[in-house]
């Protein structure tokens, strides 16, 4: 939590809250040593945001695609040609594409709250084709139980443990790619 404060005051509350709002922290679901921070916390479940999460092995910043309509709105803004020409330059990012597994409630049914997801591929975005990664997603689709499973996406920056700079340099680290993302993030919202 601390940090997305260093970074919201590098960055100045007028350039901060308006794209980013206010950060929350949980636990990461699929492993006890790890935690995250998620922006624009305020907003509903379906609003496109940025985490950094932390566990033993990396500390990474991510654009998420989680939910049903954040996956919809990052899925579409990745075929757009102003997304490519952006994530061309950013060497450091991948999309993380994961599996996300329903939880059964009692009556059967299942229920996606709180499911956890799956990691199954990560794709480096500043070498491959924007209808590269559309395949892969359309491909992915028809091997997946439609009832109980849905794709989900991360964007991400990651730094790991051993090379993950520290104090003032992680600080500095996360606002440059923070502010990288100000405008896409604008755009991530109308699409």
């Amino acid at each position: 939590m601390q940090l997305w404060s260093e970074v919201r005051l590098r960055l100045g509350a007028e350039i901060f809250d308006p794209v980013l709002g206010v950060p929350r922290a949980g636990k990461l679901a699929s492993r006890s040593e790890g935690a995250w921070v998620q922006t624009n916390s305020e907003r509903d479940f379906n609003f496109v945001n940025m985490t950094l999460e932390v566990d033993a092995a990396e500390l990474s910043l991510n654009v998420i695609g989680w939910f049903d309509m954040q996956f919809e709105k990052v899925e579409r803004w990745l075929r757009r040609p102003s997304a490519w020409r952006f994530l061309r330059g950013l060497p450091d990012w991948t999309l993380v594409i994961f599996v996300r597994r329903a939880n059964v409630d009692e009556n059967g049914r299942p229920v996606f709250q709180g499911a956890v997801g799956t990691e199954i591929e990560r794709i480096a975005l500043s070498e491959t084709a924007p209808s590269s990664i559309s395949t892969r997603l359309t491909g992915l689709r028809p091997q997946l139980d439609s009832s109980r499973e849905k794709l989900s996406l991360h964007i991400r920056r990651a730094w790991p443990s051993e090379k993950c700079p520290t104090g003032s340099d992680l600080t500095a680290a996360v606002t440059l790619e923070v502010e990288r993302w100000l405008q896409p993030l604008r755009e991530l919202r109308v699409t």
